[in-house]
């Protein structure tokens, strides 16, 4: 964890033209971290001024508001475009709740970022609410100390991520059971909805053939279900006792990190986004306390997607999954 003794602000713009070199003033909602050479650390979103120590070498209307100042030393909990992506968010954000919980520093939260999603991780984790501060655009937030931790990488199975979710898991009671018998395919819903974290990724990496893939689903005994706005506990609820689950690839395999493991997981995948299959498996397999058989089906990338080549389109193959669920 680092001090943040050289930075003179960290502003969220709130649309107004910020006066700073290196800004992007094309981008009213960038919010920009400088260091004493007025050098980019960071660049953020979301609506907030938050400004270290020494107000006098601000340059840009922000002071037009009321200042508050805060003595304490606080801990810089952000989560800029990480906000509204799921794996992200969970990933490279979340597990700095580890880092946190070792401090006595209470915990400064852009309100905008205090998400339905983040709350609800907050009680589980066991974070007390007299802990945070919530920092709005009414205000000019200035801080004499500010702690910061960097972002975990997006690929990471360290030992602070895989403890923050042992941790989770243990609070939520995650008790395997003997008989699991529900079959489940888990459908990306495409919705984008920052309370949920959910960005519009979901909206791309589409199976095309997905409408005939649920019928022949249904008529094996297969439930249909998306999770991107339940509860973590809902989820858990959801995929607890399966004997099958079948999920698409990407980050709704994170959901898996809330319940207990199935029987038999199938993965369906485009070829390209094959890595990320291999790296939600080995995270799944660090925290489940049993085995579990994993599978996955690559298919051919339908080419629709420019500039994300991992987000491609693709056909499953209906009669190769019919045989795999009635094997």
């Amino acid at each position: 964890m680092q001090k943040l003794n050289d930075i003179k602000i960290l502003t969220y713009c709130c649309g107004k033209t910020v006066h700073l070199p290196a800004y992007n003033e094309s981008n009213k909602e960038t919010v920009v971290l400088f260091d004493k050479n007025n050098s980019v650390i960071q660049g953020i979103t979301y609506l907030t001024d938050i400004i270290y120590d020494d107000i006098s070498n601000m340059k840009n209307d922000a002071t037009s508001r009321t200042i508050k100042n805060y003595e304490e030393p606080v801990f810089l909990f952000y989560t800029f475009y990480y906000q509204v992506s799921f794996h992200h968010f969970l990933i490279q954000l979340i597990p700095k709740l580890k880092i946190f919980e070792k401090t006595t520093y209470k915990m400064i939260i852009p309100k905008h970022t205090y998400t339905r999603l983040l709350k609800d991780i907050f009680n589980i984790y066991g974070i007390n609410k007299n802990r945070i501060i919530l920092i709005d655009d009414d205000y000019v937030h200035c801080f004499k100390q500010i702690m910061h931790y960097p972002h975990f990488c997006q690929w990471s199975c360290e030992k602070s991520v895989i403890d923050t979710y042992m941790h989770i898991r243990n609070n939520l009671n995650i008790i395997p059971t003997n008989t699991k018998t529900k079959r489940i395919y888990i459908k990306r819903d495409g919705i984008s909805n920052s309370e949920n974290n959910n960005s519009e990724t979901g909206i791309n990496r589409k199976i095309v053939n997905e409408k005939d893939l649920e019928q022949m689903l249904i008529q094996n005994g297969f439930v249909i279900n998306s999770v991107g706005t339940l509860t973590i506990k809902e989820k858990q609820n959801l995929l607890s006792n399966c004997d099958i689950i079948i999920i698409q690839n990407g980050a709704t395999l994170c959901n898996l990190l809330f319940a207990e493991s199935p029987n038999k997981l199938l993965v369906l995948s485009n070829k390209t986004y094959l890595f990320a299959y291999d790296y939600y498996i080995k995270l799944l397999r660090s925290i489940y306390n049993t085995s579990f058989e994993r599978t996955v089906f690559l298919y051919t990338d339908i080419k629709n997607n420019d500039a994300n080549i991992h987000n491609n389109s693709f056909f499953v193959d209906i009669n190769h999954i019919y045989k795999y669920i009635n094997e």
